[in-house]
């Protein structure tokens, strides 16, 4: 199984459930390997930049295309239990995981999130289920999740979310312009009674932010992909 650092990034993705470093007792433990190299991050981006401008749905995008389109990816998927970056390493999670990979993806000349907006309102990470077959594999995105929201997700209470299939909250995460994934907006809570009539208008996947299509880990779109609204969300029925 592939080892991965902390992924609060874009690219910092496996197709299986992955091992999670946990920085604890004033330590930042991050795990080896899985970043590829800047050119590589760059090509990804860049793909992100033309299924916007080649997109078929242009009148979706035709703003940004007009002027600099903002790549990015949105994520749904149900979130799996809440790991704390305690305060006392956060400056230090910031360094070592987050512009891990800021530094390849941002084009401009310093970083969106700085090191003192990170301590202060990013206080955990968790896991984030795309896809999985119950009991034997699962798809997770690390995605950060801002103080704010932490009392107010749902998170799973289980540790071993792969072989319970128990997971959180359905949510949607996306990617800023340092290619980190925030988790942005619960969209079926998990508690509710009518959570499966709720789940039922979504599709867990990564999406192109531009386009709403379902997009591969090589951020071209899948071949009979879904497609979601960017706006709510929501799948697009297949015509």
């Amino acid at each position: 199984m592939r080892k991965i650092l902390v992924a609060v990034a874009l690219l910092s993705l496996s197709a299986c459930a992955s091992k999670q470093a946990i920085p604890t007792d004033g330590a930042l433990k991050v795990s080896g390997g899985g970043f590829p190299d800047t050119s590589a991050v760059q090509q990804l981006r860049e793909q992100l930049v033309k299924n916007a401008k080649s997109s078929s749905t242009k009148s979706a995008v035709e703003a940004a295309t007009e002027t600099e389109v903002q790549p990015g990816i949105l994520i749904i998927g149900n979130v799996g239990t809440r790991r704390d970056i305690p305060e006392r390493v956060r400056s230090a999670f910031y360094q070592k995981v987050y512009m891990t990979t800021a530094k390849k993806w941002m084009t401009g000349p310093a970083p969106e999130v700085s090191e003192d907006i990170f301590a202060r309102d990013f206080g955990a990470y968790t896991a984030i289920t795309t896809w999985s077959v119950p009991g034997v594999i699962a798809g997770r995105r690390q995605g950060l999740v801002r103080v704010a929201d932490l009392e107010n997700i749902g998170f799973s209470k289980s540790m071993t979310t792969l072989f319970l299939n128990a997971t959180g909250d359905l949510v949607v995460a996306r990617t800023n312009s340092d290619g980190a994934v925030i988790v942005d907006k619960i969209l079926c809570r998990d508690s509710d009674s009518d959570y499966r009539k709720c789940a039922a208008q979504y599709t867990r996947g990564d999406f192109d932010r531009n386009t709403g299509q379902e997009i591969g880990s090589d951020m071209k779109p899948k071949v009979g992909g879904a497609r979601i609204d960017v706006t709510t969300y929501k799948v697009i029925p297949q015509i």
